[in-house]
């Protein structure tokens, strides 16, 4: 786990990369509301690989918006074992015309929904869910502990992720669980806010 942490920080910690110029892209790995997800080299650093979210073009301001807030979510909190690493980002936005993006670590095994899917035994006998070819009762424990982990690291920066799920949580090459995709996280006290916000309204629709 460690050596897979210190592969990235040489680049976290120049913060040079915040040009798409500096990236090539290699294929898509994946496709969400902002944009699509690519598997990506790292220019000026060996060609070190890389996952970059890039918004797609003419986003609607309010898709600007919340990208550019995930990126201020992830910035805030400090480097954590169990939460993807940000190794460069661009909001510069549709004034510039610069490609807004996101450069993440890059996690060989994907998301855990797809990990888990994968290892599933073909003995369709083994349970009612599939049993397992590849992982232990022990891996999932540890999955379970890598997450929480991750979780409590969020959290103690008051932050809410909103959007916990196995299709949100990424492993790596060494099967490390690592938090992701922070674009519906809100802070905490803010999330209050909205919710006391709600309660009002509902509580003045059920008296009117």
């Amino acid at each position: 786990m460690e050596d897979e942490t210190n592969a990235y920080m040489e680049i976290a910690a120049t913060k040079s990369l915040c040009s798409i110029d500096d990236i090539r892209l290699v294929q898509p790995i994946g496709q969400g509301h902002f944009g699509r997800v690519w598997k990506a080299e790292y220019n000026k650093h060996n060609d070190k690989t890389l996952a970059v979210k890039l918004l797609k073009e003419n986003a609607p301001e309010t898709d600007l918006k919340d990208f550019t807030q995930e990126i201020d979510t992830m910035l805030s909190l400090e480097p954590h074992e169990n939460v993807v690493k940000v190794l460069g980002f661009s909001k510069s936005g549709q004034l510039i015309k610069i490609p807004v993006f996101i450069a993440l670590e890059f996690m060989a095994n994907g998301s855990l929904k797809t990990f888990l899917r994968s290892s599933r035994s073909d003995n369709i006998y083994g349970n009612l869910h599939g049993g397992s070819n590849r992982l232990t009762s022990r891996d999932l424990l540890t999955f379970a502990e890598h997450v929480a982990r991750g979780m409590s690291h969020v959290a103690k920066y008051g932050f809410l992720h909103r959007d916990l799920a196995a299709r949100n949580v990424l492993v790596s090459e060494s099967r490390v669980c690592k938090v992701a995709d922070f674009g519906l996280a809100r802070d905490v006290i803010e999330s209050r806010e909205y919710l006391s916000k709600l309660l009002v309204r509902k509580m003045l629709k059920i008296l009117s």
